[in-house]
């Protein structure tokens, strides 16, 4: 966080490590009326948390990415199974089917908006445009681009 003080990179560290801002607050060594301002009104400290909250979820994202083919191939094996038994197997079966619906209604939502950025002719902003997400999406669930 650059220039902050030691006070301020204590309260990133608490916030991003607890539950509640109370808790947060406490394990800064600050009152929560502190902790509410530097949130608030520090555009430095703002910044800081911004940066390690998208970190953390890019991290996550990425973590749950790779797990998605294994969880796929393990609901499979449970749909599939003669030994599972029937209530295990609606569960899986729900599993799939919402979250089969749920690629779908994504991968709808991409293409409507590839179209929307087409006719509007504007260029792609940012650093992940709709087609670079539904080629990770395709690259998740193994198909081909």
């Amino acid at each position: 966080m650059g220039t902050v003080n030691k006070k301020k990179a204590a309260a990133l560290q608490a916030v991003l490590e607890s539950v509640t801002l109370k808790d947060a607050a406490v394990k800064a060594g600050i009152s929560r009326t502190t902790l509410y301002r530097y949130m608030h009104d520090d555009e430095e400290f703002k910044a800081a948390l911004a940066d390690e909250m998208g970190g953390m979820l890019s991290t996550a994202k990425d973590a749950l990415q790779k797990a998605m083919l294994p969880a796929t191939g393990a609901l499979y094996r449970m749909v599939a199974g003669e030994d599972t038994p029937d209530a295990n197997k609606i569960s899986a079966c729900r599993a799939v089917l919402d979250y089969a619906l749920k690629l779908t209604e994504t991968e709808d939502v991409i293409k409507r908006l590839e179209h929307l950025e087409q006719s509007a002719g504007e260029p792609e902003r940012g650093n992940y445009s709709a087609r670079e997400h539904k080629e990770s999406i395709k690259a998740i669930i193994g198909q081909p681009e």
